[in-house]
């Protein structure tokens, strides 16, 4: 079985389109001559900008070469379009870059500045969080905040592997079995590292033990990760919940029919309109940018709220 869904070619087309966009406007001459400009407010020098600019898959990188020096600089910033938080981004790798300078012996790029757009149009007094005693402990931006269920981080982490189940070039069966035996040691470095807790700490090891033991990691991988659903629920997660299907052999797009039974009345018949919407929506291969009220009511439709 194929872990990983097929994509909407519409939906793939528009990001190629972004991704052109996104290349083009970086590559614009005024907006080269901003980058250079840039660059000598920042060194005090005459600075020029260098080709080829390096792009990457989310952030672009121009060469700047100064008056007078052999040394080469590079501005980096995200592309537009392509990075989702871009300005968490740019703190963090420079945050990053600069940590390891301080902290260790390996050689990275030198961080002369970084900095993002300093305005915010939603500053008020309920996003400043306070202690008891009134002391400041931060800022944040409530409209972008992130924020999911605690079990989330109590699962080991998919990356054991590097390659998501849904991308692993194997079956997800494979990706499985190879992943138990990476986790083993995982679990171990854990294990070792809580050792210098105090007794009755918080041990994230048992906790990640018992979220792959029980399948509460699938569960909640299928929760995050759309492209992996129907692999991960109709593998890990259907006969766990609802019993064993009682049939061999069933083709992957035929699973569904084993539990249809499981269905009320009022369910089933909603099937056959829902489908049917489906059907009229591949033919006309638009992409609909729902706002909040119309996505609530079309899901509440089908929730029979």
């Amino acid at each position: 079985m194929s872990a990983r869904q097929d994509s909407d070619n519409l939906a793939w087309d528009r990001s190629d389109e972004l991704w052109d966009e996104a290349v083009k406007q970086v590559r614009l001459s005024p907006y080269c001559r901003k980058i250079e400009s840039f660059a000598e407010g920042i060194l005090g020098v005459p600075a020029k900008l260098k080709t080829p600019l390096i792009i990457g898959g989310f952030n672009v990188l121009y060469p700047i070469q100064i008056q007078g020096s052999s040394c080469g600089f590079l501005v980096c910033q995200p592309l537009p379009n392509q990075a989702v938080f871009p300005k968490e981004k740019t703190l963090a790798k420079a945050a990053t870059a600069i940590y390891i300078t301080q902290h260790t012996q390996l050689l990275v790029p030198k961080v002369f500045y970084y900095s993002v757009d300093p305005s915010c149009d939603d500053l008020r007094p309920a996003n400043v969080l306070v202690n008891d005693n009134n002391s400041v402990l931060g800022v944040i931006d409530w409209e972008f905040a992130y924020a999911a269920l605690t079990q989330f981080i109590l699962d080991s982490p998919w990356w054991l592997l590097l390659d998501k189940p849904e991308a692993w070039d194997g079956s997800i069966e494979e990706w499985t079995s190879i992943y138990e035996v990476r986790l083993q040691a995982w679990l171990r470095a854990l294990e070792e590292a809580e050792r210098e807790l105090e007794p009755g700490s918080f041990l994230l090891s048992a906790y990640m033990r018992e979220s792959w033991e029980t399948g509460r990691f699938w569960l909640d991988y299928a929760a995050m990760r759309s492209w992996a659903f129907d692999t991960v629920y109709w593998t890990y997660l259907d006969e766990r919940f609802f019993g064993e299907r009682g049939e061999a052999g069933v083709r992957a797009g035929e699973l569904w029919k084993t539990r249809v039974h499981l269905l009320s009345e009022e369910e089933r018949a909603a099937m056959e309109p829902l489908v049917q919407i489906k059907m009229d929506e591949s033919k006309e291969r638009v992409l609909v940018d729902w706002d909040d009220e119309e996505a609530t009511r079309r899901l509440s439709s089908f929730l029979f709220d």
